[in-house]
């Protein structure tokens, strides 16, 4: 669930909540956001307004994880992770009336949902990955390849001498729920220079890949 509101605000507006749900046409999941009303135990009232936040019916998305205003889901397809794809829950202040009309409609509130995609030019069949503060790291396929994502500034870094064939590739910037494969562009797009290797980490970041490398 996303931040409460108090008990009147969660008993009488709701409180949104991200969750994944299967489609019936392809059994596939994606990500949903709705606003749930809840009692002052937390049990729920009812749930309103649902948004399809990925529309993926040939992907599966999973894998969803929170900490703090952060969120992040793993794409798969064809037994590969394609992507790994970061949202910023506090969204995107202010704006003209239409936009904050648009990103109503497509995310369930005003300030919309900000979002970071981690792609691969080599899909693993498998990523790990976790939260701490502004901060993703990542383990790539059974090598446990490292790296780390600053979701606050959109920085990715990697060890040195990593396979970057491997390695990602791309932290691209961009408003829901523009879906990069869904064969539209996304709004607001910015892409971070993806060629060659990624910049070398600090200690500390370098101290955090090794530990993704260990898990």
């Amino acid at each position: 669930m996303e931040a409460r509101g108090g008990f009147l605000a969660d008993a009488f507006l709701g409180r949104r909540v991200l969750f994944l749900a299967r489609r019936a046409d392809t059994g596939q999941r994606d990500l949903y956001r709705a606003r749930v009303r809840l009692t002052r135990n937390g049990h729920p009232l009812s749930v309103d307004a649902p948004h399809d936040l990925t529309d993926t019916p040939l992907d599966d998305d999973g894998d969803l994880l929170a900490f703090g205003h952060w969120a992040a889901f793993a794409n798969r397809g064809e037994a590969a992770v394609r992507s790994v794809t970061v949202l910023d829950l506090q969204g995107e202040p202010g704006g003209a009336l239409a936009a904050r009309a648009e990103r109503w409609l497509d995310t369930g509130s005003t300030r919309g949902l900000g979002r970071q995609e981690v792609a691969f030019a080599e899909p693993p069949a498998d990523v790990r990955f976790e939260i701490t503060g502004d901060e993703v790291v990542l383990a790539l396929g059974a090598e446990r390849v490292p790296a780390l994502l600053d979701a606050r500034r959109g920085v990715l870094t990697g060890t040195a001498g990593a396979d970057h064939g491997r390695a990602p590739t791309a932290s691209r910037r961009h408003r829901l729920p523009r879906c990069p494969r869904c064969g539209s562009a996304s709004r607001g797009a910015s892409p971070a220079p993806a060629s060659g290797a990624p910049p070398a980490p600090s200690a500390r970041r370098r101290a955090r890949l090794r530990h993704a490398r260990r898990r």
